[in-house]
């Protein structure tokens, strides 16, 4: 797995206290898979990871206060339907990755978000984009926030960052 993201950017980022997953700089991760599987399989893994942080999401911004400390419904009914627009997407993600067959040891997925809105993911000449920040947050969430899949890989992004 590999982390790229626009280096300028992403230091201006981290030198104001901002963190690599929730900012919206350009950035991609590429998994190359290491033993063959079939789509479903990865379909079925990836998605385990990304539907609760999907919620997670929706419900951090759901719970939401103002300046005030006061609760804003508007603002949880907004997050109500970005929730319901990111489970649509990623169900047609899931389509996109059902439709590539067997994966192979060496296939490059190329999950990238050009902006905090965008994802755009490609496995060989198969891609896909879509609109949901909800997503893009969530996927990156996956190998990028406190309880990233994978501890050591965030610690090597996180500190290759740094030493921009």
């Amino acid at each position: 797995m590999a982390f790229y993201a626009n280096a300028g950017e992403m230091k201006e980022v981290l030198s104001s206290g901002g963190e690599i997953n929730s900012s919206g700089f350009d950035k991609a991760m590429c998994l190359q898979l290491v033993r063959d599987v079939d789509s479903k399989t990865f379909w079925e893994a990836l998605d385990t990871s990304v539907r609760p942080r999907i919620a997670e999401v929706a419900t951090n911004a759901a719970t939401k206060e103002n300046d005030d400390g006061d609760f804003m419904s508007d603002v949880a009914e907004a997050a109500e339907a970005a929730e319901e627009k990111a489970q649509e997407v990623l169900k047609a993600l899931g389509e996109f990755f059902l439709n590539q067959g067997k994966l192979t040891s060496g296939t490059q997925i190329l999950i990238r978000s050009p902006n905090s809105q965008t994802i755009q993911v490609s496995s060989g000449s198969s891609k896909i984009e879509e609109d949901s920040p909800e997503l893009v947050e969530a996927i990156f969430n996956v190998w990028l926030d406190s309880t990233a899949i994978e501890p050591e890989a965030k610690a090597a992004f996180v500190n290759g960052a740094n030493s921009l």
